[in-house]
């Protein structure tokens, strides 16, 4: 009888052990609660205060802008962006060519291959010199072409080819140039009329015409070309072309650089980062854009909005482009990350477009291991500079053609719109120029 007495009164005293120990805990709860909220009410009246305050001195100074989105407030006090002047840049040297094949020569192979040639004329640019012929047969078969243009090498060399894509009923024969005559500066391709978002001066094509494009409408791009075909000079030559038209709060840049080539533009206030060249700062730099991607694109769909452009229309805070350029993709994608670089990179090539996000990407190596199947089709518009041989060039443009290309920025650009190649010359930029360019820019 003790024994269960003295039971009962154990579980009772330890019934009360945890009923006191759950209402200690409860006031503590309780007064957390209450304490959580007078702070919030406290922050709250001085975010008032603090918003009044930058109210009234708006009214009162005009020189300082307020953005006020999504209750925060955003002191506007940045510098005016030095726009680079054409004066920074080199003056191309006009040079003539007097290295004309008679056209009669060629007109005599031609009615040898039985074409009739109704008109015949001479067009010389800036790369190249064009037979123009008209004929009307009416059709020429292709082992005809094959024959007229096997001919034509073995009588007047290699730097001669047959442009299939002219026109119809119409046979253009380049003579290419390989004197100095076809070398150009940038300042010769830039174009103040334009009103692309992202301009991309490109070059001169065959026709004598200045080639560029809208990297927004590319929107990815793919350059490749063997080892001093002019892959450097290319990126280089796009980098300042986008700088001459954006601010870097238009614009912002991600370099990735193994080979520290493009280290130059480190002092650009444009780059997100200095040159990425080591494994580890790589991969942290396409994460951050892989998050960048994903707040875009929730912020753009939050907003009512389709893309960056009708974004920005509605926002005040507008979001910038940002351009992703990697040089050498046969090394990154060659290496331990490899796998997580190359689902990154192909994440933001088709999800990037409406985020404002673009990839240029350029690799001395077009195999099939490096330009997978996914990645050219995710990187539409494509320049091919001089490769090895007709394999290469089929991985590039899956098209021949890169292989009869001289070297030293002569180029093939298939544009994402378009099933023609145009044959042009990427120009030329010096390091001098580059470097005045970006002293000039954060003076």
């Amino acid at each position: 009888m003790i024994i269960n007495t003295l039971m009962c009164f154990n579980v009772l005293l330890q019934c009360l052990i945890v009923l006191i120990e759950y209402s200690f805990k409860a006031i503590v709860f309780i007064f957390n609660f209450i304490a959580k909220i007078v702070n919030n009410k406290k922050s709250d009246y001085d975010y008032r205060i603090q918003y009044n305050i930058n109210t009234e001195s708006t009214i009162e100074n005009n020189n300082i802008i307020n953005h006020i989105e999504d209750n925060t407030i955003k002191e506007n006090t940045e510098k005016e962006y030095n726009y680079p002047s054409l004066d920074l840049l080199n003056e191309s040297k006009e040079t003539i060519s007097y290295d004309y094949i008679n056209i009669e020569e060629i007109e005599n192979i031609l009615k040898e291959l039985k074409i009739n040639i109704v008109s015949k004329e001479i067009k010389e640019s800036r790369i190249a010199i064009n037979y123009i012929f008209k004929y009307d047969n009416s059709i020429i078969k292709s082992y005809t072409l094959s024959t007229l243009e096997n001919s034509l090498k073995c009588l007047f060399g290699d730097n001669i080819k047959l442009n299939r894509y002219y026109a119809p009923k119409t046979l253009a024969i380049e003579y290419i140039k390989i004197d100095n005559s076809r070398y150009f500066g940038l300042k010769e391709v830039i174009n103040n009329d334009d009103n692309f978002e992202l301009p991309l001066y490109l070059g001169i094509n065959t026709d004598n015409e200045k080639t560029a494009l809208d990297l927004t409408k590319a929107p990815h791009m793919l350059i490749a070309g063997e080892t001093g075909s002019g892959k450097s000079v290319c990126l280089a030559s796009i980098i300042t072309s986008l700088v001459y038209k954006r601010t870097d709060k238009e614009l912002e840049l991600m370099l990735i650089d193994k080979k520290n080539e493009l280290s130059i533009f480190n002092k650009l206030p444009h780059l997100m980062y200095n040159s990425l060249n080591n494994d580890d700062d790589i991969i942290s730099g396409l994460i951050k854009l892989e998050v960048e991607l994903r707040e875009r694109n929730n912020k753009i769909t939050n907003k009512g909005a389709r893309n960056i452009q009708e974004y920005n229309k509605k926002s005040r805070n507008k979001l910038p482009y940002i351009v992703l350029i990697i040089d050498e993709l046969q090394d990154l994608l060659s290496r331990d990350i490899k796998k997580e670089a190359e689902r990154i990179i192909n994440t933001i090539a088709s999800l990037g477009r409406s985020a404002g996000i673009h990839i240029i990407a350029a690799t001395q190596r077009p195999s099939a291991k490096v330009i997978t199947g996914e990645l050219k089709a995710n990187l539409p518009t494509k320049i091919a500079l001089s490769v090895a041989n007709n394999t290469d060039s089929r991985v590039i443009l899956d098209h021949k053609g890169a292989e009869d290309l001289i070297g030293n920025g002569d180029a093939l650009l298939k544009r994402k719109e378009s099933v023609k190649y145009e044959h042009i010359q990427i120009p030329n930029i010096t390091t001098e120029e580059i470097e005045r360019i970006i002293e000039y820019i954060n003076r």
